[in-house]
C-alpha cells in the first residue's frame, strides 16, 4: 500500500470532474482579470468584440463551449 493513494480520488470520473470544475474555475477568472489580458498570449486567447476598443479575451476553449450551446 501507498500512503500517496489516501491523496488521490479513486474514481476516475471524479478525477475528470475536478480537473474540468478547475479548468472552468482558470477560465472564467482569466475572463474576469482584465488588467492581465495584456500579458495574455495570443496562441492561447484571441480578441472578442465589436471594436478594437471593446476587445475582451477569451480562452478559446470556453469561447468554443460558449458557440457550441
Amino acid at each position: 500500500g501507498n500512503s500517496c493513494n489516501l491523496l488521490v480520488p479513486r474514481d476516475r470520473d471524479q478525477v475528470v470532474k475536478l480537473c474540468e470544475a478547475f479548468v472552468l474555475f482558470v477560465e472564467l477568472h482569466l475572463v474576469s482579470l482584465e488588467h492581465h489580458r495584456n500579458i495574455v498570449q495570443e496562441s492561447l486567447f484571441f480578441p472578442f468584440g465589436k471594436s478594437q476598443q471593446e476587445h475582451q479575451w477569451f480562452p478559446k476553449s470556453l469561447a468554443l463551449r460558449l458557440k457550441s450551446v
